[in-house]
């Protein structure tokens, strides 16, 4: 079962950009995560008398999202979305110089954007020629926080 409602795409630095679920791709139940909470951090130390700890620190860290899609084209027809799969996730261009991608996602109306990800690993591994192609990507953002269309910060969605 695949996610109905839910627009996923990012777009390179270059301009570029990749739609997970859209038109020959879907993203499968399941196949987003990372955007559901602010990633945080907490410290405490046991109280030197009494009950239960004390709050010492909160740190706020970097952000990983990792998205699932499947082909909706199996066989030799699918060669060609593969190559566009693989083309895009790249971590860096010709001179060297690292890509940076913006991850969106839309989900029950509400649209959130990841600035300043890099791509951290992306793999569709061949499988059955007969069968249907699946990839994982995973981004990583050094921001914690999503922002909305009018660049609020948020934690997640």
């Amino acid at each position: 079962m695949a996610y109905k409602d839910v627009v996923v795409y990012a777009t390179r630095s270059d301009g570029v950009t990749f739609r997970y679920n859209d038109g020959d791709w879907i993203v499968p139940e399941g196949g987003i995560e990372g955007i559901d909470e602010l990633p945080a951090e907490f410290y405490s130390k046991t109280r030197g008398y009494g009950t239960g700890e004390i709050l010492t620190g909160v740190a706020l860290l970097s952000r990983e999202i990792t998205i699932t899609t499947c082909c909706k084209i199996k066989g030799s027809a699918s060669a060609n979305k593969r190559k566009a799969f693989m083309d895009f996730h790249k971590k860096a261009s010709t001179s060297g110089e690292p890509f940076t991608y913006k991850v969106y996602v839309t989900y029950k109306n509400q649209t959130v954007k990841a600035e300043n990800c890099y791509l951290i690993g992306s793999s569709m591994p061949m499988g059955n020629i007969y069968s249907y192609d699946s990839g994982v990507v995973i981004f990583k953002s050094l921001d914690p926080f999503l922002y909305d269309n009018n660049g609020n910060k948020i934690g997640g969605i």
